[in-house]
């Protein structure tokens, strides 16, 4: 499986809070614009969401398709909240690459980690010995340095530690009109949770929009310079 393929699937790894010392099973998901990254309680641990009918013949499980094909409730959340900000709580969240300031990769040492850690890499992945933390330094301003932990077997860990800081560059270096395209259709896409394409009039008033405060930034700064001309 490609690894681009394997990270839209998404993993489950421990959510790992350092100031709570909490440890959270989370799903960790590439999302399919390989843009942003999110994370959710997965439905096997997660009393709110309900596995889906086991087909006749079928056998049981814990309904990962399900979870990846649907849209992610850190997906809603970047495109509900229209903060710009990327969001990190212990059972869901996501970070925008846009914002990812660096990416680091260590080892777990059972000797050395809270107990807390120890019982969660007990429980969550049995008998995995080389567990590896993921940590993503993120902010959306200069002064903002928030970090997200992540547990994860080494070959997982691998393969996000090769991907993010390749895409978090390619977005970086993306025109930011197609960016600020792209946001404004996936906002009116998620919004009110209809989840569907907007219509041409929602187009046109987001263009619209845009015009009218290009126009009026271009009228202030002509006014401007003429005003500067007359007093010199």
């Amino acid at each position: 499986m490609h690894v681009f393929q394997f990270l839209h699937h998404g993993t489950t790894v421990l959510h790992y809070e350092t100031d709570s010392q909490q440890v959270v099973p989370v799903f960790l998901k590439l999302e399919r614009c390989n843009g942003t990254i999110t994370w959710c309680r997965p439905l096997w641990g997660d009393p709110r969401r309900s596995a889906p009918p086991v087909p006749d013949g079928g056998i049981e499980g814990t309904g990962l398709d399900t979870i990846e094909d649907a849209v992610s409730p850190g997906l809603r959340l970047k495109y509900t909240n229209r903060s710009g900000e990327s969001l990190a709580y212990a059972d869901e969240g996501y970070v925008d690459l846009m914002h990812m300031k660096d990416l680091s990769l260590s080892v777990s040492n059972a000797d050395e980690d809270p107990e807390c850690v120890r019982v969660a890499v007990q429980r969550g992945f049995g008998g995995v010995v080389h567990v590896q933390i993921l940590r993503i330094v993120f902010g959306s301003t200069l002064a903002e340095n928030r970090t997200v932990h992540f547990l994860c077997p080494a070959e997982i860990a691998a393969k996000w530690f090769a991907v993010l800081p390749t895409l978090s560059r390619a977005i970086k270096a993306e025109d930011p009109r197609m960016v600020w395209l792209k946001d404004q259709y996936l906002f009116l896409y998620f919004q009110d949770d209809l989840c569907m394409g907007p219509l041409a009039a929602d187009a046109i008033k987001v263009c619209h929009r845009c015009y009218v405060v290009h126009f009026r930034s271009r009228f202030l700064l002509a006014t401007a310079c003429r005003i500067d001309v007359h007093v010199h």
